[in-house]
């Protein structure tokens, strides 16, 4: 059998969520948010960061990062 050869290319198509933390274990983060929902459809949020100011920050400064990619 073959050897299986991860695509890094961009998708239209969504990833799993264990694929994608995966693929974060070769980044240099100094940090993250996680927002998503549970296989029950309850939504769940995890930060490295303990202050809430700065998540909610940085959370509106992905979003505006986001909108501003989706007007290019």
């Amino acid at each position: 059998m073959g050897d299986v050869v991860n695509f890094d290319g961009a998708t239209t198509l969504d990833l799993g969520a264990n694929r994608a933390l995966e693929n974060l274990k070769n980044e240099d983060l100094e940090g993250f948010i996680i927002a998503g929902y549970t296989k029950g459809g309850e939504e769940f949020f995890s930060s490295t960061y303990t202050d809430a100011s700065k998540c909610l920050w940085l959370t509106e400064r992905f979003k505006k990062a986001l909108l501003d990619q989706e007007n290019e």
